[in-house]
């Protein structure tokens, strides 16, 4: 009868198995730590839009304060759906900046004269400092379409002073007069998010302050 070896072998390397395992656990858990991940959160009820949800990336721990980027889905879309869209996720592991995606109510923005979105927008700014260190002077709103379009009622109107820069793409109808020929506002003709968009916005975006 011969013998099964596999039991002596494992009693002699048992030890360095179970040694290399734990250090695997250890730097994946370690790895983990660091790495950025989205997750859905709820405007809490001390803020005007208490109640209404974004999605926020960050990372769990920052050295200095990032700038953070707020995308703008386009009207009957989701923030995941503008999320996978945009491929603004990864754009912002790789450079260093917060982001959250955010939608309207019902997914419509409300373009009249008093929308509770630019308050919204202003209140997912203002929340996501309490959530990770976010540079006060460079927030910025990049939208799609009717999201663009909310972007610049809201950056050009009364919020202004909240938002150092404003990047669209795709149809977004009339510009606000405030914002014609602004040297913070960006637009990018088209009908849907290219992969050269985060590109271009965080080039833009990057250099300005409020």
């Amino acid at each position: 009868m011969v013998s099964n070896p596999i039991p002596a072998v494992w009693k002699k390397y048992r030890v360095r198995v179970i040694a290399v395992v734990v250090v695997v656990v250890v730097i994946a858990l370690w790895v983990s730590r660091g790495s950025a991940s989205t997750k859905r959160e709820t405007i809490p009820s001390n803020y005007p839009s208490h109640g209404r949800e974004l999605l926020l990336r960050i990372k769990p721990k920052v050295d200095s304060p990032r700038p953070l980027v707020i995308v703008l889905a386009d009207e009957l879309m989701s923030d995941s759906q503008i999320e996978k869209t945009s491929g603004a996720s990864s754009y912002a592991d790789a450079h260093g900046f917060t982001v959250a995606y955010v939608d309207g109510v019902a997914e419509h923005w409300d373009p009249s004269a008093g929308s509770p979105d630019p308050q919204y927008l202003v209140d997912v700014a203002h929340y996501a400092e309490t959530r990770t260190k976010v540079d006060p002077r460079r927030i910025y709103l990049w939208g799609l379409s009717e999201g663009g379009a909310e972007a610049l009622r809201t950056a050009c109107a009364a919020k202004v002073g909240v938002f150092a820069a404003v990047a669209t793409t795709g149809s977004i109808g009339v510009t606000p007069a405030r914002c014609v020929n602004a040297g913070n506002v960006n637009h990018q003709p088209g009908s849907s998010w290219s992969s050269s968009i985060n590109k271009t916005f965080w080039s833009f975006s990057k250099p300005l302050r409020k």
